[in-house]
């Protein structure tokens, strides 16, 4: 497990990516990564500015409960893309 880490959505590498993924609104965000010794990976994100429920640019309603996002580490991410796809996830 890695230590938290904060973006911010400015013109850093990191930032650029949140600026894309979330839209122009967002500002900051906290986020953890964890890796595990078979090679799966998991990663939390959490909303600090704005906070997730005052977010609502693009239809984005990752503010609602549950999960929005999955992030997986597999060393054959082509195969492992296609036995979700048949499985009825979208990539």
């Amino acid at each position: 497990m890695t230590e938290p880490v904060e973006g911010s959505a400015d013109n850093s590498h990191l930032g650029m990516i949140l600026k894309d993924i979330f839209g122009a609104s967002i500002k900051k965000l906290r986020l953890v990564h964890m890796s595990f010794a078979n090679q799966v990976g998991f990663e939390i994100f959490e909303f600090v500015d704005p906070k997730e429920e005052e977010q609502r640019e693009n239809n984005f309603e990752y503010w609602k409960t549950g999960f929005f996002h999955i992030g997986i580490t597999n060393p054959n991410i082509e195969e492992l893309t296609k036995r979700i796809a048949e499985k009825g996830g979208k990539q």
